[in-house]
Formats: structure tokens, C-alpha cells, sequence
């Protein structure tokens, strides 16, 4: 693109310079030769010379029209080969658009956008980019070549069938408007539905990027994303809810161990709850669920706490059933506020971790800066979440483990192919799922919508698995092992008797906050209602139910293994 804007400007400056030397020319000519030309013969014979119609004149020729002679016609000539080349070049690009299969579509090509293109190229992938604005063809990775680019609206069935989505493998929907991604979708399946069948993939890969929270939750029932026995297999992706989990595997809230009568609590600070605070803060309550039963504790710091934490609640309108949550309203910077959080960090028997996730990236670091050199403890870890790999993350890189302030939520580690298609931190809920499905098989039970293979999976019931996976770790943490995967177990694993009774218990701990947070309520089992007769203290639960607890946290060894065998897919820090 920046070629042919360049080689436009030639022509265009070419065109100007040689008519006006062509009009000086053709006067003095005139002058020279006794003819006495009009304006408009003048500008008409100039004219006439880029088609070479008016350069061949008798007698004497001023320099101003020699040079004219020779310029217009290389004018000429130079638009006729760039007009040749930039329509064989989209000739080219359209065969190679009809003939490619088996590729990646990215629609949106932001910053999230071009980062998971590049590096499915780097993967070897063939990728073909829709985006609406013209100014993309500039962009490196498409003029290079590496990146076929369909301009148009990614909701259009026409522009969807140009870039060949029926014949893709998967398609990545990275617009910044959460309602183009999720028409993106709808559409795609309208597509495949009209597709002929030779020329439908067996099953396309959606990856829908959804941000707001109460769009992916109404999103998650439509039929689109249930249909998991169509042609199209929709999978979610918010780089908030991302961050968070990868944040509690990595800097886990259980820094120091907690064992049974540990009479130690956990408290979770949160400075802003937008998307990034309300993530983190959602993800902590659904692993957090330690040895001693002690429930979360979480202060939210913001100035509109109260307005942000009624929005919370509409969404997670039971979240106060699995921790505890106090709101202060105040400015972040606010001197009050530091006294505040040092009255906080001093609490006897807490267990603090402060996380700063604040709108803008310099905002963030500059308050946890602040935060560390005005807190009177340096003993309690600052996360700050800073959205870029370079500039403002190097200044703790190296020099985080003394500060104790740590980087999260960057979109070079959070908006990867691994992330976005649960290669990542999905490869051990996956893998229990498999071994979950293989030891139903071989108890000879009947199939159902739990034994599907994971593509096929309800979006709930790959939430549960996710959930599972996500709180081993608490669980080692709590026999002992200090590790921050689970992964890292030197050895095997044992689970020793006197243990089992107080692991179930946070088994069914997690398992209940697994539930409110999904808007299940207590009542006679009605899985359509979302209601359950087990959402009740560990110890109001009949025997026949503690078993299944019993049996989950007896199988930890196993689910251990398969971490061990899945690191390389993910799970490694």
C-alpha cells in the first residue's frame, strides 16, 4: 500500500510538472516560430504530449518543452504499469482467495487482531484478515504478503464468503465492538448452513471475543453457542476473565502456606472495579477455598465502588454466599485511602494481596509505586496490570521479586492462539474431562451430555472442569507441596487418609461457589431452574454425597499425572 501511495505521488507530481513545462514550452515555441496560440492551445497541446500526440514540432524546441517531451510519456507509461500491476496483483490475490483452504480468518485487525495473525503466521498458518477500514492494506503483515486482506464488513455473508470462511478451519471474531463479533458469528453459521457439503469444513472453530460481561452471559445461552452438535463450535474469549486466571495460577492468593487450623484469613484488595478489577475479583472467589474454611475477604477500593459493585451484583447476585465483600468508596490516590489500606495490611491473622487495575496503564503503575513506598509492610504483593509487554512492565522486570510488585494482564500474554483457543490454560480441564469420559466408558455408563468429547461440550460443563483444574493446585498447597501448578509436584502424589476428610470439604467449598456464581439457588434438584439441594454447609451434606468429594480429592494423583502431561501445552508458568 505505501508503494503504490508512492508511486501515485510520482505520477502525480510527474503529471503536474510536465503539463506546466509543457504550457512553457509550447508559449515560447509559439514565440520562437510566429504562432500565436491561445490559452487553450496551449494547455490542449500539453496535454496531447502523455498521449505523444503533440511533441513532434518542427524547427528550434525550447529546453522547458524538450524535457516535457520526455517526462509526459514516462508519466504515461508509469500509470499504465502501475494500473497493469495493481490489477494483476488483486487478479492474483483473488485466485489465491478462491483456492485457499484450510486457513485462518481473522476478522478486526486491531492490536489484538494483528497480534494473533502474526503469530499464526509464524506458526506456519495460512491467514486471510477482513477488516473494514482501507488503511490496513499499509499495515506490514499485509504487505508483505504473509496476510491476505478482504476489505469489507465481517457481517456481511458476501464478505464472509470471499475470504472463504466455509472452507476455513477456524475463525477468530477480534472487532472492538462486542456486537460485530457476535454478528460475525451468527453470521458464520448462516454461511455453513447454506454451504454446499463438499465445501464445508467438518467443524469450524469460532472464537468469539466478548468483553462485556453481561453480553458473554446472554451470549452463552443462545443457540449459536449451545448448538454444540452443529457445524459451527463457538468458544468465548474475554482477555479479562484471561488474565485473571492466569494471575491466581501464577501469584497464587495463598502465597504462605494455610493448613487446617490455620487461623489466618484471606484478603484480596482491589484498587478499580472495571472489567479488569470485577475479573479478578470473580476468579478469586471461585478459587480461594483454603483448608482452614475461611472465607475470602475482599475490600474494593474505587472512586464509584458502590455504583460498580451493584453492577457486579446484577450479574453475580450470589457472590456474597461465597466471600465477603466491603466497598470503599474514595479516590485511589487519595492520602486517606494509603492510611486506610495500612489499617488493612496491619489486620491480625489476614493474609493480603493488593491488586491495581486501574484504567489506564500509567495511572496503574504510578499508584502501585506509590502504594509500595507508602505502606508501612513491604511483605504484601502489589499486582498492577499493565496491558503492554515493553515500556512501563521493564521498569519491574528483574527488580519485581525485591519490590514485590508484579506485572499482570498484558495482551501479548493474555491474546495469543493459545489462549484464545483454550490451548493454554485450558489443556488440564480438558484432560480431565477425557479421563473424566474414558473412566464412564469403562464403567459401562450410558452416554450423555457429560460424556461428549470437550469440542462438543456444554459451555457450563467446560466452565466446571476449568474451575476444577483451577483449584488443584489450592488443594496440593494444602497437603503441603509448594508449588503454584500442579505440574510441579516432585514425584507422586499422596493423599493421606486423616487428609481426604478436610480436602472434600474444600472440594464442596469450591463446588458451591462454582454454583452461585452460575445463579444456582437451593431447592429440590431441578438442573433447568438451576436449583440444588447440596448448596449447604459440607457438614448438612448425606454421606452418599460426601462420597463424591471423597472420591474427587482421592483421585487428586491421577488429575496430577495429567497435569504433568499437559504442561507442555500450556499449564507451565
Amino acid at each position: 500500500m505505501r508503494r503504490d501511495v508512492n508511486r501515485w505521488n510520482f505520477v502525480l507530481v510527474s503529471v503536474v510538472v510536465s503539463f506546466a513545462l509543457g504550457c512553457l514550452g509550447f508559449w515560447q515555441y509559439g514565440r520562437l516560430h510566429g504562432h500565436a496560440y491561445t490559452v487553450w492551445d496551449i494547455c490542449y497541446l500539453s496535454w496531447q504530449l502523455f498521449p505523444l500526440q503533440s511533441g513532434a514540432q518542427p524547427g528550434t524546441i525550447p529546453l522547458s518543452l524538450e524535457i516535457a517531451r520526455v517526462i509526459a510519456p514516462i508519466t504515461t507509461a508509469s500509470a499504465l504499469i502501475g494500473v497493469s500491476y495493481g490489477y494483476l496483483r488483486e487478479l492474483r490475490r483473488g485466485e489465491r482467495l478462491s483456492a485457499i483452504r484450510n486457513h485462518v480468518v481473522v476478522c478486526g485487525l486491531g492490536r489484538r487482531g494483528i497480534q494473533l495473525a502474526e503469530e499464526c503466521v509464524a506458526m506456519g498458518k495460512r491467514v486471510v484478515a477482513i477488516d473494514a477500514h482501507s488503511n490496513t492494506k499499509s499495515l506490514p503483515i499485509v504487505e508483505s504478503g504473509h496476510v491476505l486482506l478482504v476489505t469489507g464488513d465481517a457481517t456481511h455473508l458476501e464478505t464472509l464468503r470471499r475470504a472463504g470462511v466455509h472452507r476455513a478451519e477456524s475463525l477468530l471474531a477480534l472487532c472492538g465492538d462486542d456486537g460485530t463479533n457476535i454478528a460475525i458469528a451468527m453470521r458464520a453459521r448462516d454461511l455453513l448452513a447454506a454451504a454446499s457439503e463438499h465445501a464445508r469444513p467438518k467443524r469450524l472453530r469460532c472464537v468469539v471475543q466478548v468483553m462485556d460481561f453481561t453480553f458473554a452471559a446472554l451470549f452463552k445461552e443462545h443457540g449459536v453457542v449451545q448448538d454444540t452438535a452443529g457445524t459451527l463450535d463457538v468458544a468465548l474469549f474475554n482477555s479479562y476473565e484471561a488474565a485473571a486466571r492466569m494471575l491466581w495460577r501464577d501469584r497464587p492468593l495463598d502465597y504462605e502456606p494455610i493448613g487446617e487450623n490455620d487461623p489466618r484469613s484471606v484478603r484480596l484488595v482491589v484498587f478499580g472495579l472495571g472489567q479488569m478489577g470485577e475479573s479478578v475479583v470473580v476468579q478469586a472467589a471461585k478459587v480461594c477455598h483454603l483448608a482452614n474454611g475461611k472465607r475470602l475477604r475482599v475490600t474494593i477500593i474505587d472512586r464509584a465502588a458502590d455504583a460498580r459493585m451493584r453492577s457486579l451484583l446484577v450479574r453475580y447476585p450470589r457472590i456474597d454466599n461465597v466471600c465477603d465483600i466491603e466497598c470503599i468508596e474514595m479516590e485511589c490516590d487519595d492520602r486517606i485511602t494509603v492510611n486506610r489500606l495500612d489499617e488493612i495490611v496491619e489486620i491480625k491473622d489476614e493474609l493480603t494481596t493488593i491488586v491495581v487495575c486501574l484504567d489506564n496503564d500509567s495511572q496503574n503503575v504510578q499508584y502501585a509505586i506509590s502504594l509500595r513506598r507508602n505502606l508501612t509492610s513491604d511483605a504484601v504483593p502489589v499486582h498492577v496490570r499493565v496491558t503492554s509487554d515493553t515500556g512501563l512492565s521493564n521498569l519491574f522486570r528483574g527488580a519485581g521479586d525485591s519490590r514485590n510488585i508484579f506485572c499482570f494482564g498484558s495482551t501479548g500474554s493474555t491474546c495469543t492462539w493459545e489462549m484464545a483457543n483454550g490451548e493454554g490454560l485450558d489443556a488440564l480441564a480438558r484432560a480431565i474431562h477425557e479421563d473424566y469420559v474414558a473412566h464412564q466408558r469403562e464403567r459401562g455408563a450410558k452416554p450423555g451430555d457429560s460424556t461428549v468429547e470437550w469440542d462438543k461440550l456444554a459451555p457450563g460443563l467446560r466452565d466446571s472442569n476449568r474451575q476444577q483444574a483451577d483449584h488443584l493446585p489450592v488443594k496440593l498447597r494444602a497437603l503441603g507441596y509448594s508449588v503454584r501448578h500442579a505440574h510441579e509436584v516432585p514425584g507422586a502424589v499422596r493423599v493421606p487418609e486423616d487428609r481426604i476428610e478436610t480436602l472434600a470439604r474444600m472440594e464442596h467449598h469450591r463446588w458451591n461457589a462454582e454454583r452461585f456464581l452460575a445463579g444456582w439457588t437451593l431447592g429440590d434438584k431441578d438442573v433447568a431452574r438451576r436449583r440444588s439441594p447440596y448448596l449447604v454447609p459440607y457438614d448438612e451434606l448425606p454421606d452418599a454425597v460426601k462420597q463424591y468429594d471423597r472420591d474427587t480429592v482421592r483421585n487428586m494423583p491421577r488429575l496430577v499425572e495429567l497435569a504433568k502431561r499437559t504442561a507442555g501445552r500450556g499449564n507451565s508458568a
